[in-house]
């Protein structure tokens, strides 16, 4: 197995976890009402679990500067679309939320591919110490994923309960703090040689979601965040925004899509060792939701 699909199956370990734990801590709260009598809890007092495991059919987009070595001096700064990596990919995509009352902790996380791409350049360049001539063919990679873990606290909290037999309204907007981390590795090669750089980003998020649940079968989201991490010779920044709408055609089980944008700036190195992407990820996301 290779480090990226090692650290993704990490990462859905962890998820896997975390929903196990949820489930079990419901499955605790029945057994615990039944032996009370079978009074329920208080809505808010208990465990619930919300999960969507997906894909995210997403594009890179931006501009790459690869590390050099001093000697050389820095590399120039090319598109991503020149470099034929802008192609969109089926991504898999997991997120998972677990609340009791206003508050909840939450783990998501993406893994991009993109290993079969090249292009043959019109003009002569140099991708941090690769040198490439007109005409001559680079084959192109990337490889991109991301965990975020995050906690919440709902802080606003509508319920309109309808007496007429339309459907019932409920909105809620919850804080989010926490997390996100970035896995990156770009690498070029060519009948010249070859050049890689794999890099690793952290840096702390805040950002608030807002839901509204439309009788039983819709839901609209919106979740917003970003972050930034200054460390020292590496920093990083980020805007991440997605509208999602959910149907649950039977009570526990739901379709989700929508659409998911993530801006980043991550950077390392100094001087001609420098490595920098500006970019995006941008997309469709597909999921099946899961409600206890």
């Amino acid at each position: 197995m290779s480090i990226g699909g090692a650290r993704w199956a990490g990462v859905c370990g962890g998820l896997a976890v975390l929903a196990i734990g949820a489930t079990a801590a419901r499955a605790q709260e029945a057994e615990d009402a039944s032996i009370g009598g079978g009074v329920p809890e208080p809505a808010k007092a208990r465990w619930t679990l919300d999960a969507q495991p997906g894909v995210w059919y997403a594009s890179p987009a931006g501009k790459l500067r690869m590390p050099a070595s001093p000697a050389l001096g820095k590399g120039q700064q090319m598109e991503l679309d020149d470099l034929n990596l802008d192609s969109p990919r089926l991504a898999p995509y997991a997120e998972v939320d677990v609340k009791r009352g206003d508050w909840g902790i939450g783990v998501s996380a993406f893994a991009f591919s993109a290993s079969d791409r090249g292009f043959i350049p019109e003009t002569a360049g140099r991708l941090g110490d690769l040198a490439f001539t007109p005409g001559q063919r680079v084959e192109s990679s990337l490889d991109y994923s991301s965990l975020a873990i995050t906690g919440s606290y709902r802080f606003y909290e509508y319920r309109n309960r309808r007496e007429d037999g339309g459907w019932n309204l409920d909105s809620s907007v919850d804080a989010i703090f926490g997390a996100r981390m970035y896995d990156v590795d770009f690498e070029f090669a060519s009948d010249a040689g070859r050049e890689q750089a794999d890099d690793f980003f952290f840096e702390p998020i805040v950002g608030i979601k807002w839901k509204l649940d439309i009788g039983e079968p819709f839901t609209v989201a919106l979740k917003v965040n970003g972050g930034a991490g200054p460390w020292g010779d590496r920093s990083s920044w980020s805007f991440d925004i997605a509208p999602t709408f959910e149907w649950r055609p039977v009570t526990h089980i739901g379709i989700e899509v929508g659409y998911r944008m993530l801006v980043t700036d991550l950077n390392s190195g100094d001087g001609a060792e420098e490595f920098d992407w500006r970019g995006s990820m941008a997309g469709v996301l597909f999921a099946v939701t899961l409600r206890f």
